[in-house]
């Protein structure tokens, strides 16, 4: 943890964490260790052979690249001592994510004393809470809330939002889900605010030919990591859930688009994989995803999980689509980022009343 906190103490003093076009400046924590003087300095990664070069359109002016292959290892995983996934029926946000996490262990399993948390929910669109396409900001709230209860020392919500950020904050409830809390929103918009990190180098999806990828500075110092998608229909993959939900926390995301979607998510959830899922199936984009506007349907649920697969496969059936046709899905099991298996032992349904 030591070596962590130096590196990142470094890239502070260099002035990478600047906050421009959005978002409000992430602090260095208040005992972080001086800066090594003989960091080196930060330089532009180079393609690997059979990937797209440097001088590709896409990849002129990536951030820079950590010194370290490793930096994302400190974000925790858990196994739950129960049931891996819980699916929540009642009509109060806040009640069906508090019994979720109870049934599941609790937040203080994931979340103690001094943990640094980054949250990630679908604020990405400047539409309104209830039509299916954003994270309801009280379910959002809630598990601020309970992160702060559990004794976290620092709570972000973060999106790379689609967007222009205040306004889709403002529009979709982000603004309020923070309001009185000690959750700091965030929308990381320019490269100052990322770092090319080494560990999607282990993941040896050649499929996807990028020859970088870049994360950011948040998730380097950050030990839990809460994915919270709204699920919903996606013209392109299927379905957006919280293995696609991680698309936000990436730096030119657009190029996932051009480049192989499917394989790229599905390594991006093999190696960013979230401690916790939450997932938003309460009211569901039914049509013409991710963006809508488009036929709504209410589940009435709320999954709260460990494994982003099985959460992701359970909430396909409220849209009647086989998770074996999700071809991300398949890939991300392929590589590790959870198991659709067995999917009945591993799943707990309760109901909430009121």
């Amino acid at each position: 943890m030591a070596d962590r906190r130096e590196f990142i103490g470094a890239l502070l003093a260099l002035g990478l964490t600047g906050c421009r076009r959005g978002g409000l400046p992430i602090q260095p924590p208040s005992q972080e260790p001086a800066p090594p003087a003989k960091l080196p300095s930060p330089t532009l990664p180079s393609a690997s052979p059979g990937l797209l070069p440097a001088t590709h359109p896409e990849e002129v002016q990536p951030p820079a690249r950590s010194p370290r292959p490793d930096m994302l290892t400190g974000i925790r995983r858990i196994k739950p001592p129960g049931p891996e996934l819980i699916e929540v029926a009642g009509r109060s946000p806040a009640r069906m994510v508090r019994a979720g996490l109870a049934a599941i262990g609790g937040m203080r399993l994931f979340v103690d004393r001094g943990s640094r948390v980054v949250i990630t929910p679908n604020f990405a669109w400047a539409r309104p809470a209830g039509t299916g396409i954003t994270t309801l900001p009280e379910l959002v709230r809630e598990v601020i809330l309970m992160c702060q209860e559990a004794g976290a020392r620092e709570i972000i919500c973060l999106d790379n939002t689609t967007d222009p950020v205040p306004r889709a904050y403002r529009i979709n409830g982000a603004e309020e889900a923070v309001a009185g809390t000690r959750c700091r929103l965030f929308s990381p918009s320019s490269a100052e605010q990322y770092v090319c990190v080494g560990d999607f180098e282990r993941g040896k999806l050649h499929a996807t030919r990028l020859s970088w990828q870049a994360v950011p500075q948040a998730l380097l110092r950050c030990d839990v990591l809460i994915s919270m998608p709204v699920f919903k229909h996606h013209r392109e993959v299927h379905v957006t859930g919280a293995i696609k939900k991680l698309m936000g926390c990436i730096w030119r995301r657009e190029i996932y688009h051009r480049v192989n979607l499917e394989g790229c998510i599905a390594e991006l959830g093999s190696i960013l994989r979230p401690t916790l899922v939450v997932t938003d199936a309460l009211r569901i984009l039914a049509s013409n995803g991710p963006d809508g506007p488009g036929r709504v349907i209410q589940p009435g649920r709320v999954l709260v999980g460990t494994d982003p697969v099985l959460a992701d496969a359970h909430a396909c059936g409220y849209l009647s689509v086989d998770p074996g046709k999700v071809g991300y899905l398949v890939q991300a099991a392929r590589l590790g980022a959870g198991s659709p298996e067995r999917a009945e032992s591993r799943t707990e349904r309760i109901g909430v009343r009121g």
